[in-house]
């Protein structure tokens, strides 16, 4: 499964940077940074929450998901805004 995810996150990865190069939005470095760290976290999140669930450990599961899976989405979705809303005004 794991694989699998791998797979498409790499995928993932390579058309969002191929439409920033073709789109010629900038992206700042802390941007990218929080972006990295989100993505990091939120892997950390599937991987431990899926071991979880195959333990049958549901309640670590969900405890997984919003301990760490919050904070991920968040990582993410503040550069995602800081992009999209510098890119409006320019």
């Amino acid at each position: 499964m794991f694989w699998f995810l791998a797979i498409i996150l790499t995928i993932a990865a390579t058309a969002i940077v191929a439409y920033l190069i073709i789109k010629n939005i900038s992206v700042r470095w802390y941007e990218w940074l929080m972006l990295g760290i989100g993505f990091a976290i939120l892997l950390f999140t599937v991987q431990n929450t899926v071991g979880s669930i195959d333990e049958r450990e549901y309640m670590t599961a969900w405890m997984m998901m919003l301990t760490f899976g919050i904070p991920a989405l968040i990582l993410l979705a503040i550069p995602t805004v800081l992009i999209i809303k510098r890119r409006s005004v320019a």
